[in-house]
């Protein structure tokens, strides 16, 4: 309980669960978005679309010009700019591709022929046929924002905008901060704090950091296996 004694980590959890519930949505909708568009043969365009997609995977701009980008765009020191930059991963697009693909055209067809447009064809019947690969992707992008803190180190400087794995770090690398906050939960908790070392103290606080992610895992295990074989030869 003394790890929880300074009110500063409840604000860091609840900076890192927003975080991690809105980028974990946007991105699956985002990307199954794209990855329907772009599993269609109709698409005009398709090929030119998907080079210039697979470009961005072995080319990247580098930190300075992505910093200067999200100046420009007003992102820094805001929310957003921990959401907006992974919004859409050509990777995981590529997997959902496949999968669409997957299913046989005569589904889509016979939609179609009832009048069905797109949007109802993707949201009604490609959706709900993906359950194994979003869920597999759900828990990559979300394990990737529960444990994320470089974006928000590097494009933040508000206190308010602190996620609990930057907390986390700030934690176990500065030895003062240990201290200071071994200082804060004394004042709180004076009896158990006295018993507690600076040590034991970055060990429960990495606890408290990766339990929520242990204890989900388990409940998404089965779709996270069926995600990984996605693009295996069959025979």
């Amino acid at each position: 309980m003394t790890v929880f004694a300074d009110h500063t980590i409840y604000h860091a959890y609840f900076i890192t669960i927003m975080r991690t519930l809105a980028g974990t949505a946007l991105h699956v909708a985002f990307t199954a978005l794209v990855a329907y568009g772009m599993s269609r043969k109709a698409l005009a365009g398709r090929n030119v679309y998907m080079i210039a997609m697979l470009f961005t995977m072995f080319f990247y701009g580098g930190l300075i010009p992505n910093y200067l980008l999200y100046k420009e765009l007003g992102l820094l020191n805001h929310f957003l700019v921990l959401i907006i930059p992974t919004l859409f991963s050509v990777w995981d697009m590529i997997i959902m591709m496949s999968f669409f693909r997957s299913i046989p055209e005569q589904i889509i067809e016979s939609a179609k022929i009832d009048g069905a447009g797109e949007y109802r064809i993707l949201l009604q019947l490609i959706m709900p046929l993906t359950k194994p690969v979003l869920a597999a992707i759900a828990l990559f992008t979300g394990v990737y924002h529960w444990n994320a803190y470089t974006d928000a180190l590097m494009f933040t400087t508000k206190d308010a905008l602190e996620p609990v794995q930057l907390f986390l770090m700030r934690i176990v690398t500065d030895s003062g901060a240990a201290s200071k906050f071994g200082a804060q939960a004394a004042s709180v908790m004076p009896e158990e704090a006295k018993q507690i070392s600076p040590e034991t103290l970055k060990l429960a606080m990495m606890l408290a950091t990766t339990a929520p992610i242990l204890i989900i895992y388990p409940f998404l295990q089965k779709y996270f296996v069926k995600g990984v074989l996605i693009g295996s030869v069959k025979g």
